[in-house]
């Protein structure tokens, strides 16, 4: 689990323990027959996934790259899904591969096995993507 530094990361990990909630409730929604049609299958989009969790609220968007990375946003509901998966894609493909992936000291392994982002011109750059949103 990577935290950005602007965030709790108590809260984090309480989000990101609800997710795995979610996450497992909705693999046991799917059909065992249907379940072992794709277990060996590398494609993310053939298993019963969480992709958005909405409250009165704020919404949570989830996307997971077949790398196992997860990126969650939580937004208000106000921002279109469209706008938010684009964003998504964009932190991952432009923006956590060089700053993060490319940059090993860029990230902290900490006690409880979390990471800390530390690259700040990529959490620079993840505000400036998310803010006009």
């Amino acid at each position: 689990m990577a935290t950005n530094t602007h965030n709790d990361s108590d809260n984090a990990k309480l989000l990101y323990g609800m997710i795995q909630s979610l996450r497992t409730i909705s693999q046991q929604l799917v059909p065992k027959t249907q379940s072992k049609d794709y277990q060996n299958s590398l494609s993310l989009s053939s298993t019963n996934r969480v992709k958005t969790i909405k409250t009165l609220l704020y919404s949570i968007h989830l996307k997971e790259t077949i790398t196992g990375t997860k990126i969650v946003v939580l937004t208000d509901n106000n921002v279109a899904k469209d706008k938010i998966e684009l964003a998504m894609d964009t932190i991952y493909t432009k923006l956590l591969v060089p700053y993060l992936a490319a940059n090993p000291m860029a990230v902290k392994c900490s006690s409880d096995d979390s990471i800390i982002i530390r690259n700040s011109n990529f959490i620079n750059q993840v505000d400036r993507l998310l803010q006009p949103l």
